[in-house]
């Protein structure tokens, strides 16, 4: 990219079905659908991370050294006073949850600019950055499809940037994580 380009991330979830007792994904097409809450995969958590390597010293290869970039630009923290809203996850599938059969699945992408919050304003030519979905947890998933999810009413906070506030602890279902991505490696190039 050049320091005044942007790259393009495209995230892909796939669901392959339930695991059996040897943690081996069965993939049948007789494990159930699931439905799920987008938040553990989107841009707004702490789960995607840029990582800056600024013009490394080439006589020192080994001394590969990578900072974790934080945008200045973007405020992390944020004071809200909306009331929490009560939100029917049939009536919401393709915006915040989103159901998959086994083998199916699910993507998002987004836009990073070279001159934006995501990525370091100050960038020059030879500098390396890497880009990684460091893995999740979802806050909420349930069996079924959204057909089987009519009545079913979940609690967002009035931000709407926080994960499901109730049911507390996914109503007891198991935890269902989503890991960690493969690297994306580039390099900044003059225009």
């Amino acid at each position: 990219m050049t320091s005044t380009g942007s790259v393009h991330v495209r995230t892909r979830v796939i669901y392959h079905g339930v695991s059996d007792n040897n943690n081996a994904a069965t993939g049948d097409e007789g494990s159930p659908p699931i439905t799920f809450h987008t938040y553990a995969v989107g841009l707004v958590g702490d789960e995607f991370h840029v990582y800056h390597r600024r013009c490394p010293d080439q006589s020192r290869p080994e001394a590969d050294e990578w900072e974790t970039f934080v945008g200045n630009d973007f405020c992390q923290v944020g004071m809200w006073d909306n009331p929490d809203r009560l939100i029917n996850v049939s009536e919401n599938l393709g915006g915040r949850f989103q159901t998959l059969l086994p083998g199916e699945s699910w993507s998002n992408s987004w836009t990073m600019e070279a001159d934006g919050y995501l990525l370091p304003d100050d960038l020059k030519p030879g500098e390396r950055l890497r880009y990684q979905f460091k893995g999740s947890t979802l806050d909420w998933w349930d069996w079924g499809t959204a057909a089987d999810h009519t009545q079913t009413i979940v609690t967002l906070p009035g931000s709407g940037l926080e994960p499901i506030s109730d049911p507390k602890d996914n109503g007891g279902r198991p935890k269902v994580v989503v890991p960690a991505s493969n690297i994306a490696e580039w390099t900044v190039v003059d225009e």
